[in-house]
């Protein structure tokens, strides 16, 4: 589906790092446990890795094999439909989000959005084991966000537009 979002910010989201915390690193939000119900791993990955947009992840395939999946969804609460809101409402709504998600048996890492150009400020995400497009498009909409980052059984990350 294609995007009404202006073409200055369509490009904006694609130019953005999207943030991958392993096990065992803090993220902006220093509370937020480092995954839900995952097995141990048997090789050490790197403590923080970054989707890269239209390319095969080596460490998502390595989690999907670890965790039995084929998908996932990398999502955020912060700043609902663009709108800028505080460092204690944007934790607030993550932390919201993180509850949901365990409540509903979801497995996750934590994330950090980043605007590599410094234009917008970074925003605390999930990267969603198992999520795949129908349910990312309603968590995303759920949480009012433009877009989320989709990750598909090929391990290729690409944006979902919602707005």
């Amino acid at each position: 589906m294609p995007s009404s979002l202006p073409a200055e910010l369509q490009t904006a989201y694609g130019k953005a790092w999207y943030w991958v915390d392993a096990p065992g690193r803090q993220t902006a939000a220093a509370s937020v446990p480092d995954i839900e119900s995952a097995p141990a791993q048997p090789a050490p990955q790197p403590p923080r890795w970054r989707l890269q947009l239209g390319l095969p992840q080596p460490h998502l395939q390595f989690y999907y094999q670890q965790l039995g999946v084929n998908c996932a969804c990398y999502l955020t609460a912060c700043n609902p439909l663009g709108q800028l809101l505080s460092e204690t409402d944007n934790a607030a709504r993550m932390q919201q989000l993180r509850s949901e998600l365990r409540a509903e048996g979801w497995t996750f890492h934590p994330g950090f959005g980043q605007d590599p150009e410094q234009q917008w400020p970074g925003e605390d995400s999930v990267l969603v084991w198992g999520m795949d497009i129908s349910s990312a498009r309603s968590w995303g909409q759920r949480w009012q966000q433009n877009a989320v980052l989709i990750c598909d059984a090929e391990a290729k990350a690409s944006l979902l537009w919602l707005r």
